[in-house]
């Protein structure tokens, strides 16, 4: 009779982890932005000179990502051109090519401008369906993504195994990702101190918040989501609640 209800259990647990397993392997990530759609950042602080003895005095040069030409008070702009949710990327992990999502789209780099003029390059960026074909010890450019798959929550989760062991990943509540840097980590000389890095996300997969804190929680660089959705709204103002309580405990984590 014991062996019995011994059996039924283990039959019952592992009904339920296939199930669990079942469920998150059954996840279809997709693009949360449209074609057509613009997306603007405002950089509210920018300390370009502590920057330049952060990173050198090629930090925000052609080539550097998200930072390029990156100046306080300025913003930046995305014009989605084209969503491929059937796309394919070669993973060096698997030797093979594996699902992906694409976006491509418009950038206007930093500008301080009224009118943004003629946008300055097109670019594209593949991320992977399932986030375990990425290489481990993963790094993003510019240390943290400006786009995400959705559900972002469980894209997040899925994808923390690969990152770099600096890496902490809040998929639930904050929907963030930090990410801590020491002197000399980026190569012998850079960057010349300690720098975090915190980012925060909206339900469609964009960055709403990005900060580089140097020690003391001084902020180096403040960028912000300017275009908000107002069916958002109300997901945004039950976020921030949650947030400032979030940002509380991080920070004093960091202490």
């Amino acid at each position: 009779m014991m062996l019995n209800k011994i059996l039924f259990s283990i039959v019952i647990i592992s009904l339920f982890t296939l199930s669990t397993v079942s469920s998150v392997l059954a996840i279809d990530f997709e693009v949360g932005v449209e074609e057509e759609e613009e997306i603007i950042w405002k950089c509210n602080v920018c300390n370009e000179e502590k920057l330049e003895v952060l990173f050198g005095e090629d930090w925000n040069s052609p080539g550097t990502g998200v930072f390029e030409n990156l100046k306080q008070n300025s913003k930046m702009k995305w014009k989605i051109t084209e969503i491929d949710n059937s796309a394919e990327l070669y993973s060096e992990k698997t030797d093979n090519n594996e699902k992906a999502i694409s976006i491509t789209f418009d950038v206007w780099t930093w500008t301080s401008e009224n009118e943004w003029g003629e946008k300055d390059f097109e670019n594209q960026i593949s991320l992977y369906k399932d986030p375990a074909n990425n290489q481990d010890d993963m790094v993003f450019p510019n240390f943290a993504p400006f786009w995400l798959p959705v559900p972002i929550g469980e894209y997040m989760k899925a994808l923390e195994p690969n990152l770099f062991e600096r890496y902490t990943v809040d998929g639930r509540v904050l929907l963030a990702i930090t990410y801590e840097l020491d002197e000399g980590d980026l190569d012998d000389k850079y960057p010349s101190e300690y720098i975090k890095v915190l980012a925060m996300y909206n339900g469609r997969g964009l960055l709403r918040s990005y900060k580089l804190y140097i020690i003391n929680h001084h902020v180096i660089i403040d960028i912000s989501l300017a275009s908000t959705p107002l069916y958002e709204l109300p997901f945004i103002i039950i976020l921030v609640i949650l947030s400032y309580i979030g940002l509380v405990y991080v920070m004093l984590k960091i202490d």
